[in-house]
């Protein structure tokens, strides 16, 4: 909330980002915890080497991306995961999707 990101879309983004598998909420790798591709740059978030600093470096890099998309989601995950084809990204755009739903309708968080 403090950057202006709906808790339920940071959630979603959270545990697209961080899980692998059946393995739900996975930070970085083991001994180290690596920030997304690219957020390191102007990224002056406290400990971003730490879980709760990187959630919190992609979460301030999404917020970024949504002013300058103005708010638009598809062209903020865009420029946030850039990596990927566009076949990639639509599956990662529909699961983001689809994890801020469920986690507003059962209530995960309550957003501003």
């Amino acid at each position: 909330m403090a950057y202006g990101v709906d808790p339920n879309l940071a959630l979603a983004l959270a545990e697209a980002e961080g899980s692998q598998g059946s393995v739900r909420y996975r930070f970085g790798l083991y001994g180290r915890y690596w920030l997304p591709f690219g957020i390191y740059t102007g990224c002056n978030v406290p400990r971003a080497d730490t879980p709760g600093g990187n959630a919190e470096a992609g979460i301030r890099a999404l917020a970024r991306h949504l002013r300058k998309c103005e708010g638009n989601l598809r062209g903020a995950l865009r420029r946030y995961n850039t990596g990927d084809s566009p076949a990639q990204f639509e599956r990662y755009y529909r699961r983001i999707k689809q994890l801020e739903t469920r986690n507003r309708r059962e209530g995960a968080i309550n957003g501003p």
